[in-house]
């Protein structure tokens, strides 16, 4: 894929005007940042040679009040490397490039009628992987600019603060130099 067509899909993603439709909560612009930087490097990271820290393996399952979180977005960020995956309907996932080896502070986010097919309905991805897909889906379900353009309701956040905001998060997981796939995540929610 070359870089021209996966700079056209970023601003097909992205394009919002900034002066007339800022974010109205504390951080908002911190996590924008985070989103577009992660989506970025997901969609160069097919055309690039640049090497980065050596990435592994992770996968497992995310459970929130003893029941599997489906269609939720798992990261884990670590060295300058954020990965990302999203849970199946049995709350298993793979993050899409894998996490660096060592402890990882984890956020996970699951927003209510939120998935890549009903977020940008006719947005296949065409040239996209699904990881890819699903990292533009991730970024664009938190963008409260982005969700207006398309005409959408801002969705309501179903996992606790203290797992799914990136600046509040207590998870953390200490990722061993062969990768895993046992990081799983067991989340209690007050009801």
């Amino acid at each position: 894929m070359s870089s021209d067509n996966n700079q056209y899909a970023v601003r097909q993603a992205f394009e919002f005007d900034t002066q007339t439709h800022a974010p109205h909560r504390k951080g908002a612009m911190m996590i924008r940042a985070f989103q577009l930087s992660l989506l970025t490097g997901v969609l160069l990271a097919g055309c690039s040679s640049s090497s980065g820290p050596e990435t592994v393996s992770v996968s497992g399952i995310v459970t929130l009040n003893g029941k599997p979180l489906d269609n939720a977005e798992v990261y884990f960020m670590g060295n300058g490397l954020t990965g990302f995956g999203r849970t199946d309907a049995s709350g298993k996932y793979q993050l899409v490039q894998g996490a660096v080896s060592g402890v990882n502070q984890v956020f996970i986010s699951r927003k209510n009628g939120v998935t890549p097919e009903t977020l940008v309905p006719g947005f296949g991805g065409e040239g996209l992987d699904e990881g890819q897909v699903q990292a533009a889906a991730a970024a664009m379900s938190s963008d409260p600019v982005m969700l207006r353009k398309l005409g959408k309701g801002l969705p309501k956040e179903l996992v606790p603060t203290e797992y799914s905001d990136p600046e509040q998060t207590r998870l953390t997981y200490p990722v061993p130099g062969d990768g895993t796939s046992t990081a799983d995540f067991h989340l209690l929610a007050s009801h």
